[in-house]
């Protein structure tokens, strides 16, 4: 497996660091390289169980600790996510009425951007292995904005991240199209996250 959070994660960790007060230096390091490389984390995160590799531990427990600390600070907004689920996830997703993502759950307050998500690279699953779905989370809690960390070019909305296992339970389920080439179909999921007593 590729290392580029890792890799990221060590570099922000030897830069020197101005203490801004809103993030501890491992927690910037951790955030910064997270937002340059969430695939790589989040793929690890999805394959792996902890206890994790070393430096993936410890940058995984920064950003865990940073939501804990700052968790709905800004609740309210509508977010949306789109994915592209393995065929046999979506199904127990749809079976059980719940939806948790083993990794860090980002997520956008643009609809235009979750849109772009849904269909991108399709090209590349001409089996039709996986589900193209559009999430939106109409009632959350413990969502942190990172949005002043973000370095994602052309894209115009906030993002927003949730802890991993992080439970939302399916409110709507309905089927639509996305204008693109090849029409396939993307379900859209209206989620609610769940509250812990």
């Amino acid at each position: 497996m590729s290392q580029e959070f890792i890799w990221q994660f060590n570099q922000y960790m030897a830069d020197e660091y101005v203490d801004e007060s809103k993030y501890s230096h491992v927690e910037f390091a951790a955030l910064k390289a997270f937002v340059s490389h969430s695939y790589d984390l989040c793929a690890y995160m999805r394959n792996q169980r902890p206890p994790y590799e070393d430096v993936y531990e410890t940058g995984i427990l920064a950003i865990c600790d940073y939501i804990n600390r700052n968790k709905g600070v800004n609740p309210g907004k509508i977010l949306y996510r789109g994915t592209r689920l393995p065929n046999s996830i979506f199904e127990k997703v749809i079976q059980s009425g719940n939806y948790f993502d083993d990794a860090f759950l980002s997520t956008t307050d643009s609809l235009d951007d979750a849109k772009r998500f849904v269909v991108m690279d399709q090209h590349e699953d001409p089996e039709e292995t996986h589900t193209m779905v559009l999430f939106s989370i109409v009632s959350h809690y413990t969502g942190v904005d990172i949005s002043d960390l973000s370095v994602i070019h052309e894209i115009d909305g906030k993002e927003t991240i949730f802890n991993p296992g992080t439970v939302f339970k399916i409110m709507e389920v309905k089927q639509t199209f996305l204008p693109n080439e090849n029409a396939r179909i993307v379900y859209e999921i209206m989620l609610a996250e769940e509250v812990k007593n």
